[in-house]
């Protein structure tokens, strides 16, 4: 099975773009012509606004770290590919594990219930090796369920 969260990853940069533009248009335009005079001795009240709401949108999702993932099981071991789409934090990383040296799984929730975690455990020779956390808060509810189920058949089978 394979799972790509690729469309998410792509309406987010979108959702991302056209927010930017839009706040940069509601912060210089009102600077720089009289069409937004309406409030009285507060020509900066709308480019201040825009502004914070620009930073509390982007502070949000700096917070849920969303990741691209793309998971296959096809072979005989277990791949995961993803990296965080935080800004300079762009490393790509990849684990693979043989299917049958799954140890466990783990989703965590956090930031309000926002923001989920998988933590993968890897059994080698006589240690469990635990790898850094996979940020699945961009994935689908479909595509997050299938992943459990098939994370789950290669505990279950050791």
């Amino acid at each position: 099975m394979i799972i790509n969260n690729y469309k998410s990853m792509t309406s987010v940069k979108l959702r991302r773009f056209i927010l930017s533009v839009i706040a940069m248009v509601l912060i210089i335009l009102p600077l720089m012509t009289d069409l937004f005079d309406f409030f009285e001795n507060s020509e900066y009240f709308i480019p201040i606004a825009a502004g914070f709401l620009f930073i509390l949108f982007y502070l949000y999702e700096y917070f849920l770290n969303y990741y691209y993932i793309y998971y296959n099981d096809e072979g005989p071991k277990i791949i995961i590919r993803f990296y965080s789409m935080r800004i300079f934090q762009g490393l790509k990383k990849a684990v693979e594990i043989p299917k049958n040296s799954l140890a466990k799984f783990e989703i965590e929730t956090s930031f309000f219930k926002k923001k989920e975690l998988l933590f993968l455990y890897q059994q080698h020779k006589n240690e469990v090796i635990k790898y850094p956390y996979i940020s699945m808060t961009l994935l689908k509810k479909t595509d997050e369920k299938l992943l459990r189920k098939s994370l789950s058949r290669f505990v279950k089978e050791r």
